[in-house]
């Protein structure tokens, strides 16, 4: 008769552990995933420096004193109607979503009538003259944080793990 272990068997086990962590402590899975929002959000914040950056010839503070580099944010956790439960990072700025996804660039057209001495002339009317590309800020960090992840969560199920065990 072999002796040892069938990985499956311990792969469910795992996911039998998961399963009663969620259903007997929700309030320790909602502390985990907030948190673990948190982290990620911090580093999109940290891809966002690095990749939207500043404008030439500025100082480096620029980019802490700027909107969209101060409002990476995580939403409160969520309960999906599967019974898992979801936090998403974000960043609420208003223009986020241009930085994101990219846009097409507009010229301005010209100023108000009143200010003629600032009066803005692009030649082009308002018409669009190329497209700016999306830095895709989160889905970086998705990918750079993944990892970091599956980590986290296997020490979390490992910690509780012997929490109950050992008391």
């Amino acid at each position: 008769m072999k002796e040892g272990f069938i990985f499956s068997d311990l792969s469910d086990f795992r996911q039998n552990l998961l399963h009663d962590i969620k259903t007997d402590y929700p309030k320790a899975i909602e502390k985990f995933i907030k948190q673990e929002a948190r982290k990620c959000s911090r580093v999109a914040k940290k891809i966002a420096k690095r990749d939207v950056g500043t404008t030439k010839g500025k100082k480096k503070d620029w980019v802490d004193t700027k909107s969209y580099h101060k409002r990476f944010d995580s939403s409160s956790v969520f309960k999906f109607s599967t019974g898992e439960y979801g936090c998403k990072a974000f960043n609420n700025a208003r223009h986020a979503k241009i930085i994101e996804n990219g846009h097409i660039n507009v010229p301005r057209g010209e100023g108000k009538k009143n200010h003629d001495k600032k009066k803005r002339r692009s030649g082009k009317g308002g018409q669009g003259n190329g497209f700016v590309p999306g830095k895709f800020i989160f889905k970086k960090a998705e990918l750079e944080y993944a990892p970091q992840f599956e980590k986290n969560a296997e020490n979390f199920v490992d910690d509780f793990f012997n929490k109950m065990i050992l008391g």
